[in-house]
């Protein structure tokens, strides 16, 4: 079973990494994010050339942050677990802990990201199109990116109930 968690995690930290870097490469980085550009502007209309993306910078970089954490907690447990150090019995359910504030900001995210998809038609019938540059990644990779991470979570409790170990 802590096999089984680890190579989840790694697979989901995968879906992610590949996620970021399609976000980047079609300039998430370089695009602000709506809020920072509403704060700014201080309720005048955003310029009509504004590029944007729908995932914060913060967002993004605090759920790859507390993915790596709760994994480096995990991993912890798993290399300590045979130790009589007070302390190693607790380090799986931090993890899970962490992994729940990971989905929860994913979560958040993913209704950023459907909420462009879901953009009204223009007049002519067709959808708009979003320049924003997290509308580059593929549904189908958010979605094994989601599936990937449920499997974890669950693993992850079963290893901190001792199930299956």
């Amino acid at each position: 079973m802590r096999t089984a968690a680890v190579i989840a995690w790694i697979v989901t930290a995968g879906g992610g990494l590949t996620m970021v870097a399609i976000w980047a490469a079609k300039g998430g980085l370089r695009q602000e994010d709506r809020e920072l550009t509403m704060a700014r502007s201080l309720g005048a209309a955003e310029p009509a050339n504004a590029t944007h993306t729908n995932l914060s910078h913060w967002m993004v970089a605090s759920h790859a942050l507390l993915a790596v954490t709760g994994l480096g907690l995990f991993v912890y447990y798993l290399a300590r677990r045979d130790s009589v150090q007070t302390g190693v019995e607790s380090a799986p359910w931090l993890a899970l802990g962490t992994l729940l504030l990971v989905a929860a900001l994913g979560v958040g995210m993913v209704r950023r990201w459907a909420a462009d998809r879901r953009a009204p038609a223009d007049g002519t019938g067709r959808r708009r199109r979003s320049t924003a540059a997290d509308q580059a990644i593929p549904a189908v990779i958010v979605a094994a990116h989601g599936l990937a991470a449920a499997a974890t979570i669950v693993l992850v409790l079963l290893v901190a109930l001792r199930i299956g170990t």
